[in-house]
C-alpha cells in the first residue's frame, strides 16, 4: 500500500510540501509509486527487509552537516559527540570527513577505536569516569581527556604512565533559560568544577604540579537544545578570563578552549535552530574582545555537536494498521 494509493490527491504534483525540509534528511522524495526515499532508497523497502519499528540513517545528511560545520567554523576543531549516536559506520563517516570524536564511556571508545578512528582525535569525557575507564584511554592514547571534578584528578594522576593532555570542566555558570534538565552551564549543578572556588584552584594547581598531567585548556558544557548563540560568546568571554588568570597565578599558558554542543536543531516543523552562521561571528567577535581585554593570545576553539550532526539524518520508519490497511510512517 502506497501513499498515493491511500492519498489519490497526492498525485496533483502538491507532494514534496508534505516532507518538510526542516526535519526530513535532505535527500528525502518521493518516487514515483508515491513512496518516501530516503538517499534513493524507498522505506517500504527497507521495511520489507528489515521488518518494523526499523531506523534508517541518511549519510547524505551526515556528509552535509559535517561539511557544514567545517566550512562556518574552518579555524575550529569540529568533534562530534558521540553519545548523540555512535556506530562504527557513524564513527568512521564524520572521521572521514575531519572531525574528531567525544566519547563518554569505554564502550564508545571501543566502537570508535574499532572503527579505525586516530585515537589522538578522540576526547574522553564523561561525568563520575572510573579508574579503570581512565586507564583504557590513557592506555589508549587518547589526545585529551576531560577532567570533572577533583576525583578524576587523583583516579587519572594514578592511572597515567606517560605524558596526558588534558582539558578542566569548568561551569561558566550561564543560565540559557531551558528546561532545568538540560541547563548544565550554571553554577548550581553536578557537573564540572565553577569558574571560581577553592576546589577548582586546587584542580589546577595539582594537574599544573602532576609530572605527567599536561592541562592544555577549559571545557565546558552550557546545555542541550540552545538556539541563542549570545550564550556562546558569553562563556569564551568569561572562560578567556580564567585562562588569563591562570596564566597570571601559574606561568601556564592554556592554548585550548572547548565550548562544547547542545546546538538545538529542528524535531518538529517551526522548532528553533542554532544559527551556524550567527554562531560563527558571534563566537569570533568575543574572542577577538576577551582575548584584548585580557591580553590573552587567541586560542583554539573546539565545538562538540551530536545531533547537530545526526539527528535530522535520522528516521524511523514504522508499519501499523489503519481502517484495516497497513500503512508506512516515518519519523
Amino acid at each position: 500500500m502506497t501513499l498515493l494509493e491511500i492519498f489519490p490527491s497526492l498525485r496533483s504534483g502538491r507532494v514534496s510540501p508534505r516532507l518538510d525540509t526542516t526535519v526530513w534528511p535532505c535527500r528525502t522524495h518521493y518516487d514515483e509509486l508515491g513512496r518516501i526515499t530516503v538517499d534513493g532508497v524507498a522505506l517500504d523497502d527497507v521495511a520489507d527487509r528489515y521488518g518494523t519499528p526499523t531506523y534508517v540513517i541518511g549519510e547524505t545528511e551526515i556528509h552535509t552537516r559535517c561539511r557544514s560545520y567545517r566550512a562556518h567554523f574552518p579555524d575550529t576543531e569540529i568533534v562530534y559527540a558521540a553519545k548523540a549516536l555512535l556506530t562504527r559506520t557513524i564513527a568512521g563517516l564524520v572521521a572521514d570527513e575531519g572531525l574528531g570524536i567525544d566519547v563518554c564511556s569505554a564502550g564508545e571508545l571501543a566502537i570508535a577505536l574499532s572503527a579505525g578512528v586516530d585515537p589522538r582525535r578522540i576526547i574522553l569525557h564523561g561525568s563520575g569516569k572510573p579508574f579503570a575507564e581512565l586507564e583504557y584511554a590513557a592506555g589508549a592514547g587518547v589526545g585529551r581527556i576531560v577532567i570533572d571534578s577533583l576525583t578524576e584528578v587523583s583516579l587519572l594522576g594514578a592511572a597515567v604512565d606517560r605524558p596526558q593532555h588534558v582539558l578542566l570542566r569548568l561551569t561558566p555558570d550561564i543560565d540559557v533559560h531551558g528546561h532545568p534538565a538540560v541547563r548544565t552551564g550554571v553554577g548550581d549543578q553536578k557537573f564540572g568544577l565553577a569558574l571560581h572556588d577553592e576546589t577548582t584552584e586546587e584542580a589546577i594547581r595539582t594537574i599544573i604540579d602532576h609530572p605527567l598531567l599536561d592541562l592544555r585548556g577549559f571545557h565546558c558544557h552550557l546545555g542541550s537544545q540552545i538556539y541563542d548563540p549570545d550564550h556562546y560568546g558569553e562563556a569564551v568571554r568569561r572562560l578567556v578570563a580564567r585562562m588569563a588568570e591562570v596564566r597570571h597565578d601559574y606561568g601556564v599558558l592554556l592554548t585550548q578552549l572547548d565550548l562544547g554542543g547542545g546546538h538545538a536543531v529542528a524535531y518538529r516543523a517551526g522548532d528553533a535552530e542554532l544559527n551556524l552562521s550567527e554562531l560563527a561571528d558571534i563566537v569570533d567577535d568575543a574572542l577577538d574582545a576577551a582575548c584584548a581585554r585580557n591580553r590573552f593570545p587567541r586560542p583554539v576553539i573546539a565545538m562538540e555537536p551530536g545531533r547537530g550532526i545526526v539527528a535530522r539524518a535520522g528516521v524511523t520508519a514504522d508499519r501499523h494498521r489503519h481502517r484495516g490497511r497497513t500503512l508506512l510512517r516515518g519519523r
